[in-house]
C-alpha cells in the first residue's frame, strides 16, 4: 500500500482497519517497510546489480522524476532478464556513480548518446529505438532521407536476427556499410537544400545525421 500504491502511511493504517480488523499504528508500517528494504529489497538490488555488472551488454537511461517537490533522477540498467534503478539529484556522471552499475561494468553500454555516458571507457553502442522515433519524426516534418535510413536499420536487424551467429560476415557488413554511407550522402544533400527554406527542420535532421556520422560504429555495434 505505501511503496506501490503510494498511500500515505495513515490511509495504509485505516485500509488494514477498515479491511481486516487489525489496529496498526503508523510507526509499525514503517517498521516493515524498513525491514523489507533491508532484509527482502537490498540482497536482491545488490544481486541484480552484480549481474549487470557482469554482463556483456547492458542498456542504460535515466528519466526525470519528482520528489518532495524537487526533480531528480532516475537511472535504469537493465538486460532482457534484469533492470537495477536508483535515485539521484543529479543526471549526469555523478547519479551513473550513485547507481554504481556503470563504473564498474564489464561488457558494451547501450545508450541514446548523452555525453555523459563516454566518460567510462567502455565498448559503446547507440540505441537505435532511439533513432528509429528520431527518423519518423523528420519523416512527419517532409524530409525524405530518413526513410532511407531507417530501411538500412531494419534491413540490417532483420540480417542480424536471421543469421545463426548474430554476426554478419564481412561482405554482408561492407555492403551494410555502403547502403549507409549512401543513406547518410542522401542526408546531407536534402539538408543543404532545404537548410534555408526549412531552418527549424533541417537543424534537427543536421544534428542527427552529425551523430549517425561520426557514432555510425557505435550505432551499427549491433
Amino acid at each position: 500500500l505505501v511503496t506501490q500504491q503510494h498511500l500515505p502511511f495513515r490511509r495504509a493504517c485505516e485500509i488494514l482497519f477498515d479491511t481486516y480488523g487489525a489496529t496498526v499504528s503508523e510507526g509499525t508500517v514503517l517498521d516493515w517497510v524498513r525491514s523489507t528494504a533491508e532484509h527482502c529489497v537490498a540482497p536482491a538490488v545488490a544481486q541484480i546489480a552484480e549481474l549487470l555488472v557482469t554482463a556483456p551488454v547492458i542498456h542504460l537511461d535515466e528519466t526525470g522524476a519528482r520528489t518532495e517537490g524537487k526533480l531528480g533522477w532516475v537511472h535504469s540498467a537493465g538486460t532482457a532478464l534484469v533492470t537495477h534503478y536508483s535515485f539521484c539529484r543529479r543526471r549526469g556522471v555523478e547519479g551513473m556513480e550513485v547507481a554504481g552499475i556503470v563504473p564498474h561494468a564489464e561488457g558494451i553500454l547501450v545508450h541514446d548518446g548523452w555525453a555523459p555516458y563516454r566518460k567510462f571507457e567502455n565498448l559503446h553502442a547507440l540505441c537505435n529505438a532511439h533513432h528509429l522515433r528520431e527518423l519518423q519524426g523528420l519523416e512527419e516534418l517532409g524530409q525524405k532521407w530518413p526513410a532511407q535510413m531507417r530501411s538500412v536499420l531494419l534491413d540490417a536487424r532483420e540480417q542480424v536476427l536471421g543469421s545463426k551467429t548474430q554476426v554478419l560476415s564481412g561482405r554482408e557488413q561492407d555492403r551494410l556499410a555502403k547502403r549507409y554511407s549512401q543513406a547518410l550522402k542522401a542526408g546531407y544533400l536534402e539538408i543543404e537544400r532545404i537548410q534555408e527554406s526549412e531552418a527549424h527542420s533541417a537543424r534537427k535532421g543536421k544534428n542527427l545525421l552529425h551523430r549517425l556520422d561520426v557514432y555510425r560504429e557505435a550505432v551499427l555495434c549491433f
